[in-house]
């Protein structure tokens, strides 16, 4: 399948080599690697419509160094060029680099014979970094790369992306120490929250490997933020979830609204096919709201965890999205 897409792209390979792939260009794609770098090191990735394999990728863990992936190919079969599919499957490369613990780069090199491709890897924002005799070499920083459809709107709510800029408003809602019964921390000041909504602006765990998504909800009637939601996704396709909503905006639909919302992103956006979460078996109100999204108890955790000089047993939920 890898040979063939390579022969459906004929003038890439006249544009870089002056011919059209050989026959064993499939294996060489598979094979050829960048120095000092190993086959473990390499992933070679098929791109699929419906069930017919029509390009691939080809992309290198630590070159030229320990925080930067190569990527070597991106190429589509010419019939499904130009259609917006090359520019989506960058964005689900980005999203494994993104959860390489300590990658921060992505690299690419664009050899002068086929410079016509530029203007594509300038619009996904790569910068040129060096410019040498046969080639110019460009890097993009790793970033979560569907940052602009994090911004989400409900009926009632705009749910925003956290920055450090909202620290303020989630320590007023994380002050209530009502709202901590069933957590194992205490409401944070002010100097906390900002350290909290710093690493939550990265959208990753500080290792890589986890995907933190956290949303600000704000009350579109009064402008107040009165909730915080997040989702916690690691390689694959699950995610964990979790929220809280001011007291006073309890008991009104909030939550379900929020969350509905986030499940719908994660979804069509991330492509998730299932949530969970994990809840105190003592919050009665989390357990009716996780089944009226339609999560099912899947779980008992017995001495899940032990704070505030109690032990905290867990029930887990789930729910498929694909159902």
């Amino acid at each position: 399948m890898l040979q063939r897409v390579l022969e459906s792209a004929p003038r890439y390979f006249i544009n870089t080599s002056g011919k059209t792939a050989s026959a064993n260009a499939g294996q060489e794609t598979i094979d050829t690697l960048p120095p000092n770098t190993d086959l473990k090191d390499k992933q070679v990735y098929g791109i699929y419509f419906q069930d017919e394999m029509i390009g691939c990728v080809d992309l290198v863990r630590g070159y030229p160094n320990s925080k930067t992936a190569m990527l070597g190919l991106l190429l589509l079969n010419e019939n499904f060029q130009g259609q917006g599919i090359g520019a989506f499957a960058f964005r689900e490369i980005e999203r494994v680099v993104f959860q390489w613990p300590g990658f921060e780069k992505i690299r690419i090199s664009v050899l002068k014979n086929n410079e016509g491709v530029t203007p594509f890897w300038v619009k996904l924002g790569f910068d040129p970094v060096s410019v040498q005799e046969d080639k110019t070499v460009f890097e993009k920083k790793v970033t979560f790369p569907f940052e602009s459809s994090l911004k989400l709107t409900t009926d009632r709510m705009h749910l925003e992306p956290v920055t450090q800029g909202h620290a303020p408003e989630l320590q007023v809602l994380f002050s209530d120490p009502e709202l901590h019964h069933f957590v194992p921390y205490e409401p944070f000041t002010l100097e906390q929250q900002l350290s909290r909504c710093t690493r939550w602006e990265a959208r990753r765990s500080p290792d890589g490997s986890e995907i933190w998504l956290n949303w600000a909800g704000r009350d579109k009637a009064s402008g107040q933020v009165m909730a915080h939601f997040q989702a916690g996704i690691k390689t694959g396709a699950e995610a964990s979830i979790g929220y809280l909503v001011s007291r006073s905006f309890q008991n009104k639909g909030f939550a379900t609204e929020g969350l509905t919302a986030i499940f719908q992103f994660l979804k069509e956006t991330l492509k998730i096919s299932e949530v969970k979460a994990w809840s105190d078996t003592r919050n009665h109100a989390s357990h009716q709201l996780a089944k009226k999204l339609g999560m099912l108890q899947i779980d008992f955790i017995k001495n899940a965890d032990f704070f505030k000089g109690t032990n905290s047993d867990e029930y887990v939920f789930a729910k498929n999205l694909n159902q």
